[in-house]
């Protein structure tokens, strides 16, 4: 956790942070999909209310896609525009087997950074469902690291 002392600027963290562990301007080699993200069980068995996922853009796609039936995350940059997904296989149970999923040339990035603003502490994790619970609780500062090796 990222607790402001004087002369400090959460926004210029974030950035930092940014910088550190997000890719430089990827671009798509085509147009990125509008994917339908729905409310579904697995997020209710984490108490992840339907606002909050709707609000966050978290859901389950049930539309035709690579990542058809896996829980997807909406990734957006600092200025809250669409850079793409990654997504999380919940019906995944075999051991030794990745449960995430990133989509090509993926580098790390840094999950809701878009939406902190104006908050003098960060809340940093490492699993964005805990994000997700702990912004449900009030913690709306509350970012998530994502990269490929996210367990």
């Amino acid at each position: 956790m990222f607790d402001g002392g004087a002369g400090s600027n959460l926004r210029t963290l974030i950035f930092d942070l940014h910088k550190r562990f997000i890719f430089k301007g990827y671009e798509p080699q085509r147009e990125l999909p509008e994917l339908k993200l729905h409310y579904c069980e697995f997020l209710e068995n984490w108490k992840i209310t339907k606002e909050i996922a709707e609000n966050y853009g978290v859901g389950l796609v049930k539309q035709r896609s690579i990542v058809s039936e896996k829980i997807a995350f909406k990734m957006l940059d600092p200025d809250g525009n669409l850079t793409g997904y990654f997504s999380f296989n919940h019906k995944e149970k075999e051991a030794g087997k990745n449960k995430w999923f990133f989509p090509r040339n993926f580098k790390r990035t840094l999950w809701n950074a878009a939406a902190v603003k104006g908050f003098k502490s960060l809340v940093v994790v490492c699993n964005p469902f805990e994000a997700l619970c702990l912004i449900q609780k009030g913690l709306l500062n509350t970012v998530c690291l994502i990269g490929k090796s996210l367990g």
